[in-house]
């Protein structure tokens, strides 16, 4: 017998052999704990906050805090969408699971690749923000309170270098690399210290903005060379509509801000394989992180909107975002630097703005931890080489999947900083493409108890409402508040998610998912392996 024949005698004679092999080495280490603190890193605090600056900037009128409230509970239903689905397939790879095995392999490859790519975008996205809205704000806050030029001088260099702004960030993503290349016990263990001391920016944050008011805030601003009033002025002759009025429409129109933060409380949905207890934990970690992060972020808004003023934040960050010589300060408007601004104490300002700073950290090693985990699966169902799925026998990580991601996340880097202006704005088209995905995911919650039955009728989420499965409404509402979300970035030119550039680069990544799949089962094919028999059955644990 040849050594093709040989193979597919193997894959027809054995459902292991679908795989790369019969196990997939990883480790159930996420506790209900890490779980929580996963998927709340993965909300992301520090992108939250910008709804305080970037709502009333880009929709005047929007109130942040009715912006994030709406946004949560709405996000409940999506929420439990991805809990159910893990209920019924715990699996590494989240939504390729989900899809691949309820329509199609092709389907569910396309989706999940889309997402992948987008998240490797937001995780360098994120290592270049760490040096003008982390390091910069820190350093001119802490140099305007000491009286010390360096410092001043120090923010406003990290605020604009691109040479610092690479540093910083290629740093950060290769410790975070080699954080993920851990035992996932060990990387858990440092990542929940982090993520501890993160926290300490909110609560800090909430107390600094509990204790000063409107007439603090006005006296800070000069202290630091602005005037309160002349920025709201300066920036409505500038063009600015303003924001002293609320517009419930533009409130409306702002929720894909928070939904960029607030629609993601789904970590363990990727690493369903690595949950303890993933079938009956999952769901309700993810909506205690929902609620959590909804909880203090909806209680930072209600107090910058007291002590700051949304017609103020709108104004500020008008000056600051369109590079107006009008704007008086060093680092750019941004929630936590005008928190820092207020709480004068040195080493409070020190302790927010550094914990802060760790609050970006967290969010990479969430992201991090999913697109390693849908390489992974990828590969264990040979949609991609082998050895992407190796796991090392001591740490029992997938570290050649985490050298992938750690290269495209450092050219992403580059790009992002070097490339055109364009490149740096498609983020926000992101927003657009990573909810191609969520349709796609939403419409397999609606079909998974018709195509899947057998497996649906022994599952942990049968049930049904007027003779409608449960799983089919969620999937339903999930759509349709998905669709929510996408049409004001679809339509809307103020955040640049629509921009000819965006279209084109998510329809590139797109028809790269939707051609990957095909060319691998032609290249299984040619080597006796049907790949599509691999899809038939859940993958082992």
């Amino acid at each position: 017998m040849s050594e093709r024949d040989t193979s597919a005698a193997e894959v027809a004679g054995s459902g292991a052999s679908y795989y790369t092999r019969q196990a997939t080495g990883l480790v159930r280490e996420i506790s209900v704990g890490s779980n929580i603190a996963l998927n709340v890193s993965f909300v992301s605090l520090p992108l939250a906050a910008l709804v305080a600056t970037e709502a009333p900037f880009s929709f005047p009128g929007a109130n942040p805090f009715w912006v994030t409230v709406i946004c949560v509970v709405l996000c409940i239903v999506p929420t439990l969408l991805y809990g159910m689905l893990t209920k019924v397939m715990p699996r590494s790879g989240g939504d390729y699971v989900f899809v691949s095995r309820t329509i199609h392999p092709w389907l569910g490859f396309a989706a999940n690749f889309n997402i992948s790519a987008w998240y490797l975008l937001v995780i360098a996205y994120f290592g270049y923000l760490l040096a003008p809205f982390g390091f910069s704000p820190a350093f001119t806050t802490l140099g305007v309170a000491t009286h010390n030029k360096t410092f001043i001088q120090w923010g406003a260099t990290l605020g604009t270098s691109k040479l610092w702004g690479f540093v910083i960030g290629a740093i950060i993503l290769v410790l975070c690399g080699a954080l993920m290349s851990l035992s996932l016990r060990r990387a858990l263990r440092i990542f929940g210290v982090i993520f501890l001391f993160s926290l300490l920016s909110v609560v800090l944050s909430i107390i600094v903005l509990a204790i000063h008011g409107r007439s603090d805030f006005i006296s800070s601003v000069a202290a630091f060379g602005g005037n309160y009033h002349t920025i709201i002025t300066d920036a409505h002759k500038a063009g600015y509509a303003g924001s002293a009025t609320f517009s419930f429409k533009n409130t409306i129109l702002a929720m894909p801000l928070a939904f960029a933060s607030f629609g993601y409380a789904i970590v363990s949905a990727y690493a369903g394989g690595e949950v303890r207890s993933a079938r009956t934990r999952s769901l309700r970690a993810m909506l205690y992180s929902l609620a959590i992060s909804g909880v203090l972020v909806a209680l930072l808004m209600a107090l910058a909107l007291r002590t700051f003023g949304n017609d103020f934040l709108g104004s500020a960050t008008f000056l600051s975002n369109t590079g107006s010589k009008l704007y008086p300060f060093g680092s750019p408007a941004f929630f936590f630097f005008f928190v820092s601004m207020v709480a004068h104490n040195p080493v409070l300002i020190g302790v927010i703005n550094f914990s802060y700073i760790a609050a970006y950290v967290v969010a990479l090693p969430a992201t991090f931890l999913i697109v390693s985990r849908n390489l992974f699966a990828w590969s264990f169902d040979r949609v991609l080489p082998d050895r992407v799925s190796d796991v090392n026998e001591k740490t029992h990580s997938p570290i050649k999947a985490n050298v992938i991601i750690l290269i495209a996340t450092l050219v992403y880097l580059v790009l992002i900083i070097w490339g055109t202006t364009g490149f740096l704005e498609i983020f926000y088209t992101a927003g657009i493409a990573e909810l191609l995905t969520f349709f796609v995911v939403a419409v397999t919650g609606i079909l998974f108890p018709v195509l899947r039955r057998e497996l649906y009728e022994r599952s942990p989420i049968r049930g049904s409402f007027l003779g409608v499965p449960i799983i089919s409404l969620v999937g339903i509402g999930a759509l349709i508040i998905y669709a929510l979300f996408f049409y004001p970035l679809a339509t809307n030119d103020v955040l640049g998610a629509n921009t000819t550039l965006g279209w084109v680069v998510t329809g590139v990544i797109a028809g790269i998912g939707i051609l990957g799949y095909p060319i691998s089962y032609l290249l299984n094919r040619r080597r006796g392996v049907d790949l599509s028999l691999a899809f038939k059955q859940l993958p082992p644990e």
